[in-house]
């Protein structure tokens, strides 16, 4: 039976430290880590067969003369080759289960990045947040393969160790003396590289979020001319990011090049050895050949278990706290659990709403089933929007829905009823049904496909879906590459339309359309929303002609005036503003 890719594997949140993560990944599934172990020291007791037996082939057949043992013991060989191949298969399912992992953990870490609740920390950029999914998690995931490689690592040893005890016992007390030493060695110098990976991580991490969000916002900082700080800004950030790497890279080189130069000293003195046994006549040439050879299978054990071993745990642990970090991270606010279907149109009203920008205590209901606009400084207007969406609590006084706060309310009994559209037209790589649906291609039951056809219409975005060679079914492009800013805007309204099940709020909806699509929208739309509650904030003349009512807010985000919008047209200032 294939697994569950959505199933949590192990719960990040619950775990304390780097070392925790790493232990319930070893116990997650401890057949698949057992199977892979067993590869190892199965690989590594064809490695300690194979110079065995090479040393009785060269004793039997080139010293001795006896040519059908030289045979046997070549047959030997070929079977330790055999036994090599045929282990190996069974290291892939400790690679499996780190896949999984990696998937499990860039789920937890997308889900609590995207989960309506937000961050309660400090604002971490987009950069920062990828950078954590994508390569935090696969470093993390990297620590279970270089675990199930340690058994085969120390069979390596012990079975070198008994085979050179049989040759002659002083081999076998210099690998005794000299292997714990390297291992001590090698542990003591991890610490420092530790700490230096988790630096070049944050760090690595800031500089990408910098890029991410200038890349992001290229045009407007093209467009404002401030192209040379934006880049001043990312450089110092990249230095930084430079800085921290280059101390890790130094740290790492100095570590291996002192373990590695170590195992080639013990090599040499193990082999030296050999060679003065022999020379004395205390062992055969063919023991010779085999301490040779198991000198040259021991350095790969003792280097990785020095170097590779020790230093995948190392930025294993750095990643699995940059992880385990941002998946416990607390919620910015916290949502209660009222779920109940609504009962007709939804109706919100905000009674003595106070924030950083609406500095005024604000009253304001919206009338159930009807289509208020809204007109004022973008401030306001995106503070508002900010409070309908709950991405921000107010300082001093209640957003009620449905007579209800609205931070009782659950994620799904709020988004059942309200709907606050983005200010700007993000779409996604994929189909544009993909984007209108935001679910995969595939056949739509008719009234789904009804349901899409009306948003369609109503954001007069038929003459997009008529212009491109696959319809609905077209790829777009990232961002909505393929099509003008007019017809993203309009993909994006019919999208709000789509989903809206009742309260819809929608901010700038045609700015990037020409004003007799603009009148067709708003009418189109009025139609479409009628019975529902809808608030629209933006200064189109045609959208706001469309509204029971305007409401006119100020800098402080007061009330200066709410009636019709022919009678707010009397008002110079808001003239001026639709001007």
């Amino acid at each position: 039976m294939a697994p569950d890719q959505d199933a949590t594997l192990i719960d990040l949140a619950t775990l304390r430290s780097s070392g925790a993560v790493l232990r319930a990944m070893v116990r997650r599934d401890p057949l698949k880590f057992s199977l892979g172990a067993l590869g190892a020291a199965l690989v590594s007791v064809a490695n300690v067969s194979i110079p065995l037996a090479m040393g009785r082939a060269v004793q039997v057949g080139l010293v001795d003369h006896r040519f059908s043992g030289f045979a046997l013991w070549l047959g030997v060989v070929a079977l330790a080759y055999l036994l090599r191949a045929g282990a190996t298969t069974l290291r892939l399912h400790s690679n499996m289960s780190a896949s999984m992992l990696q998937h499990d953990m860039r789920v937890q870490a997308l889900a609590r990045t995207v989960d309506p609740t937000g961050l309660g920390s400090a604002r971490r950029l987009p950069g920062d947040l990828l950078t954590v999914m994508i390569t935090d998690a696969r470093t993390t995931s990297r620590a279970l393969v270089a675990l199930t490689g340690v058994p085969g690592q120390l069979v390596t040893l012990i079975g070198a160790l008994v085979a050179l005890l049989l040759i002659d016992w002083r081999l076998s007390v210099a690998v005794l003396v000299l292997t714990p030493l390297l291992v001590l060695m090698s542990l003591k110098g991890l610490a420092p590289i530790q700490e230096r990976t988790r630096a070049e991580r944050r760090a690595e991490a800031a500089a990408a979020g910098i890029a991410a969000d200038l890349t992001e916002g290229l045009r407007v900082v093209q467009g404002l001319g401030a192209s040379a700080r934006a880049s001043s800004r990312f450089r110092t950030a990249s230095q930084t990011g430079l800085a921290a790497t280059l101390r890790t890279r130094t740290a790492r080189g100095i570590y291996n090049a002192v373990v590695s130069g170590a195992v080639g000293i013990f090599t040499a003195l193990l082999t030296l050895l050999g060679a003065v046994l022999a020379l004395n006549g205390q062992i055969t040439i063919g023991a010779l050949v085999t301490v040779v050879g198991l000198g040259q299978t021991l350095a790969p054990p003792l280097r990785s278990l020095g170097v590779d071993t020790a230093s995948t745990l190392a930025s294993a642990r750095a990643s699995a706290d940059r992880v385990r970090e941002l998946v416990a991270t607390p919620p910015a606010q916290q949502f209660g659990t009222a779920d109940e279907p609504p009962a007709g149109p939804v109706h919100l009203e905000l009674r003595g709403v106070t924030t950083p920008t609406i500095t005024v205590p604000l009253n304001l209901a919206v009338p159930p089933g009807r289509q208020l606009g809204m007109v004022g400084p973008e401030p306001v207007i995106d503070e508002l929007a900010a409070l309908v969406a709950r991405e921000r609590r107010p300082a001093t006084g209640q957003l009620l829905v449905d007579a209800r706060p609205a931070a009782e309310w659950s994620d799904d009994g709020y988004r059942a009823r309200v709907l606050a559209a983005p200010r700007e037209p993000e779409l996604f790589d994929g189909t544009l049904r993909e984007n209108l649906t935001l679910a995969p291609d595939g056949p739509l039951q008719a009234e789904a496909d009804k349901a899409l056809d009306a948003a369609i219409w109503a954001s007069a975005s038929g003459d997009t879906v008529a212009g491109l060679p696959a319809g609905v079914d077209e790829m777009i492009g990232e961002g909505g590459q393929e099509l003008s800013g007019g017809q993203r805007q309009r993909i994006a309204l019919a999208r709000a339309l789509l989903h809206a099940d009742d309260l819809l709020m929608l901010v700038e909806p045609t700015t990037s359309v020409d004003p007799i699509t603009d009148r067709e929208i708003a009418e189109r739309m009025r139609e479409f929303r009628a019975g529902r509650t809808t608030m629209v904030a933006c200064s189109s003349a045609n959208e706001l002609a469309q509204a029971d009512e305007v409401v006119f807010f100020g800098e402080d985000g007061a009330i200066i005036a709410r009636g019709p919008h022919e009678s707010l047209l009397a008002l110079d200032a808001y003239r001026e503003v639709l001007s």
